[in-house]
């Protein structure tokens, strides 16, 4: 239980940046009546964020340190739309349209991808993310070591400078692009479908078994 209180208590600490740059304003009746009277809820986000160290602890540790999540060449993870709505009769649904038709001229090769298109109807849960100017998402995930460390441990100071034992992987960089990804749950079938356009490219290091390696992630076929 130590992990899952720690766990929480980085998802906490994560959400500063975010409620640091979110101004708080009053709603008044009008303002209320507009909001309630649209279809679903849209967030448009924007993050740059860097954790110095995630650590979970069992009887050792698993650490993360140096964590970056930001749009690529240290930009801002930005222009992003989240949509959510539960779905009526039909002529509520707030989300964009489901489908590659969306990706048209966006930089994404889709003629391998297998959709199977879906039908919403009425009580099904559906969340879209798309980007606000219809391009791709650009993001870049870093990690700079991934360690183990002894249950003596100090947190905050799990890395190979300091208490860190095995380095497991060190100088992670992930660059991607995010397409639109929809998840919908059907509420008469009690079922999960998911249509999400993605690719990414990236380097690690493995000092423990002495080896470097690029990689690429897609869902191409």
């Amino acid at each position: 239980m130590k992990g899952l209180k720690k766990i929480a208590l980085v998802a906490a600490v994560a959400a500063v940046p975010f409620a640091a740059n979110a101004e708080m304003q009053a709603l008044n009746d009008a303002s209320m009546g507009a909001v309630t009277g649209q279809a679903g809820v849209t967030i448009d986000l924007t993050a740059n964020v860097t954790i110095g160290e995630i650590a979970y602890e069992d009887q050792g540790f698993l650490a993360f340190s140096n964590v970056s999540l930001s749009g690529q060449a240290g930009t801002d993870l930005d222009d992003i739309r989240l949509t959510i709505d539960v779905a009526g009769d039909g002529t509520d649904l707030g989300v964009p349209a489901l489908g590659a038709t969306y990706l048209a001229g966006a930089g994404f090769d889709v003629s391998g991808a297998n959709e199977t298109p879906q039908a919403v109807t009425d009580g099904d849960l559906v969340i879209a993310l798309r980007s606000q100017s219809g391009a791709p998402v650009d993001f870049n995930l870093s990690i700079g070591e991934i360690a183990l460390g002894k249950s003596t441990s100090t947190v905050g100071n799990l890395n190979s400078a300091g208490d860190a034992g095995t380095v497991l992987v060190s100088n992670l960089s992930i660059d991607g692009l995010l397409g639109p990804i929809d998840v919908l749950i059907n509420e008469e079938s009690n079922s999960l479908n998911i249509n999400a356009y993605f690719n990414a490219n990236g380097n690690l290091t493995m000092p423990f078994i002495g080896t470097s390696l690029d990689f690429e992630l897609h869902n191409r076929r």
